[in-house]
């Protein structure tokens, strides 16, 4: 395991990161899609660093498909079924079997996927949100967000990167992000349920054991 502590962030230190990760896909010895996966708690940054490892991928000429775990909700009446929302969060938020079952065994196994999916939009929980996911042998998958290494799923991806953040680091993001819902709502929801339903994944899960780079983000999305 690899792991990347910088105390101050620039274009070089990110260079060098992504460097490492193109070393790392190059090792591949078959013609099949290298899958990267992308864990952390809550507004680690999961999601802005898959889409900046997508793009610079492909300013080196790789061909890249992202997939976003948020794309996977099971619909309200299932995540809100139980009455702890930290349980709720971390065993029934996402359909990680419809994401196993349609996205990352078939490009395991066959090298390749050509489908669209009709997914779940939170804001209507209906099943509307259309996303196309098109692999081939040569391509870099960048699968990102939380769970994602749990036991049965860890074994689809070639590489695995923690980001490590702290929950305070991590609820300063989200109020940038989130400016609409007032920060008191925000500190509360992230204390009993996201970052609840994360500690009860690190108790079951050792994520961290199962990452090949961790990174800290602290000041990378600070």
């Amino acid at each position: 395991m690899k792991t990347f502590d910088h105390p101050r962030i620039n274009q070089e230190a990110l260079h060098d990161l992504y460097e490492e990760i193109r070393s790392r896909i190059g090792t591949r010895t078959v013609d099949m899609p290298f899958v990267i996966g992308i864990n952390g708690i809550d507004g680690s940054g999961k999601t802005t660093f898959a889409e900046d490892l997508s793009r610079c991928l492909l300013t080196k000429g790789h061909s890249t498909q992202l997939v976003h775990v948020d794309d996977f909700h099971n619909e309200r009446a299932i995540r809100y079924i139980g009455g702890d929302e930290a349980s709720n969060f971390y065993r029934r938020s996402f359909n990680f079997e419809r994401l196993e079952n349609l996205i990352l065994k078939p490009i395991v196994e066959t090298g390749h996927l050509d489908t669209e999916l009709l997914l779940l939009d939170l804001a209507s929980d209906q099943y509307s949100l259309k996303r196309q996911y098109r692999v081939y042998p040569s391509t870099i998958v960048i699968v990102e967000g939380v769970f994602l290494f749990k036991r049965g799923l860890r074994h689809y991806f070639d590489l695995a990167i923690f980001l490590q953040s702290s929950f305070e680091t991590a609820i300063k993001r989200v109020r940038r992000r989130d400016k609409h819902i007032p920060l008191n709502a925000i500190e509360e929801r992230y204390k009993k349920k996201y970052h609840a339903g994360q500690q009860l994944y690190f108790a079951l899960e050792h994520p961290y054991d199962q990452a090949d780079i961790i990174i800290d983000t602290e000041r990378l999305y600070s």
